[in-house]
């Protein structure tokens, strides 16, 4: 049995997270997109991450990335990267833009955390309107 004693229910879910501006000139910033609730009873399986944005973000002297990273609680939340380097300026307006696509298996605890950084003094335009969106099913125990 693939899933470890626990079966993929039918539905799909779509959660999507308003990002605030979390693109800061010259740093490193995390945000946490998705957890599963410690002690609960289920698992969850995260099929894809993507995002959408109004305004793409603009560094004319530098970079605007952004990694993509399960965190995994019963490692003391080490972080392993699902897809690094995901290029913020390349997104293109209104619509989705798919970042990641895969299978990760989330325990309770885990979660899906994006490490945004940029490398130089000043971004040029900032990000408006930036949602990244989970695709993930819940697995319950059979």
């Amino acid at each position: 049995m693939p899933y470890g004693g626990f079966e993929p229910q039918t539905a799909v879910c779509i959660a999507p997270v308003h990002l605030d501006n979390p693109i800061v000139a010259n740093s490193v910033r995390d945000r946490v997109i998705f957890s599963v609730p410690d002690g609960v009873n289920f698992r969850v399986e995260v099929l894809s991450v993507g995002f959408s944005v109004v305004t793409v973000p603009v560094d004319a002297d530098g970079t605007i990335l952004c990694d993509i990273e399960w965190v995994d609680d019963s490692a003391g939340d080490a972080k392993a990267n699902l897809k690094a380097g995901v290029d913020l300026e390349a997104l293109t307006v209104d619509v989705y833009n798919a970042g990641w696509l895969g299978s990760q298996i989330l325990d309770p605890g885990d979660s899906i955390n994006l490490e945004f950084t940029n490398n130089s003094a000043a971004i040029d335009t900032a990000a408006l309107g930036l949602i990244a969106f989970v695709e993930y099913r819940v697995l319950q125990r059979s």
